[in-house]
């Protein structure tokens, strides 16, 4: 069977793939674009359902498309999927579902893909895959023996579901404290949360206002400033969390979230919690025992259910691994409209998480990288 050729391919129909599909496209640049899923928005159907879009509506839509008032200050889940299947349908792209990229190569002057469909060759190679397409979970000894439940926060599902129930929540970062927010509303028997450092904790709310709609009067001031900003909010409207036996964070938002991509903590509920005693602070976890999970300072837990809000991995590795493309962490090592020299054609796109809004940053980073496009691409 001979492969299917395209001037542009995008692997991935996410967000990030449609966003940049759109702005090829108002550029009279026809993009085909795969999926492995057999429906749009897949990721958000995965989701618990309490989850909500952690960045306000105003500052988060997909070029070409806002969205409506009824949506809600921050979408939810549900919201989100219907926004996503509207913005596909509308966009008139092909998209190629059930088909998963296996392999890249490079093939005279077009990138080689084979998929589980057989083989395409395109010259502009975008993969748009995201940086959470594998949840990552510690190997703990012992952790084969837990007679509770051991989930990662990705497969998390209804907060009432643990009623009654003593609860672990691995990490202080922006997975584990939504899981918090939520529980905050409900009534387990107890909660803990195993954290390392500490965590910058934003409000959703300022005195009623969504503080996510602040964040482009702090977007072109020092990064000094914005670190010390988000830090006195916090303090003001959260509460001395460290106090509450949360660790003082070592490095502030900003500065955390450019050395390895991690967002600050949204809190709704969880600090209030936190400052009432119904969520508590304890040390990492050292191993499990059966029913007992040991921490670090000695103390042992009991839980009934441990959620690992311990991040993913962006896992590119079977694609592009023996290209020399990726940094230690599995990330791309360009990304946007940057490009390598030694890989002419091919862009990695919506992989890094931004503190203004990770779809405000895809509208304006895929107009950039559809511009770098058209200029090489064929009429």
């Amino acid at each position: 069977m001979s492969a299917v050729e395209t001037d542009v391919l995008i692997i991935g129909a996410g967000t990030s793939g449609l966003a940049v599909a759109h702005e090829l496209i108002a550029r009279d640049v026809r993009p085909v674009i795969l999926d492995a899923a057999d429906r749009p928005a897949a990721s958000w159907r995965a989701r618990h359902p309490q989850l909500h879009l952690n960045t306000h509506r105003l500052l988060s839509h997909l070029p070409g498309h806002r969205f409506n008032s009824s949506a809600g200050a921050f979408p939810a889940r549900d919201v989100m999927i219907r926004y996503i299947e509207a913005y596909e349908a509308d966009l008139s792209v092909e998209v190629r579902r059930g088909v998963r990229a296996e392999t890249i190569s490079r093939a005279s002057d077009a990138w080689a893909v084979e998929t589980s469909a057989g083989r395409m060759l395109a010259r502009h190679l975008i993969i748009a895959t995201g940086p959470d397409r594998v949840p990552v979970t510690p190997d703990w000894p012992g952790a084969e023996t837990f007679e509770g439940e051991l989930i990662h926060s990705g497969d998390f599902g209804l907060a009432e579901d643990c009623n009654g129930k003593r609860v672990l929540l691995v990490g202080a970062g922006n997975s584990s404290v939504d899981i918090a927010n939520h529980l905050s509303r409900t009534q387990p028997a107890h909660v803990w949360m195993s954290v390392r450092g500490g965590a910058t904790v934003a409000p959703v709310y300022m005195l009623g206002f969504p503080t996510h709609l602040l964040t482009p009067l702090l977007r072109p001031l020092p990064d000094a400033f914005v670190d010390r900003s988000l830090a006195l909010v916090s303090r003001m409207v959260c509460g001395d969390l460290v106090r509450a036996g949360l660790p003082k964070p070592s490095k502030g938002a900003l500065a955390r979230m450019q050395e390895d991509g991690s967002p600050p903590a949204l809190d709704n509920g969880f600090a209030r919690a936190l400052r009432a005693g119904r969520v508590e602070i304890v040390s990492e976890i050292e191993a499990f025992d059966g029913p007992e999970v040991l921490l670090k300072t000695g103390d042992v837990v009991t839980p009934d259910i441990v959620v690992c809000g311990t991040g993913y991995r962006p896992g590119l590795e079977p694609l592009v691994g023996g290209l020399g493309v990726l940094n230690a962490r599995g990330e791309p090592q360009f990304s946007g409209r940057e490009a390598s020299p030694d890989h002419a054609g091919l862009w990695f796109f919506g992989f890094r998480n931004s503190l203004w809004g990770n779809l405000n940053e895809r509208r304006r980073e895929a107009g950039e990288l559809a511009r770098c496009i058209q200029r090489t691409s064929r009429p």
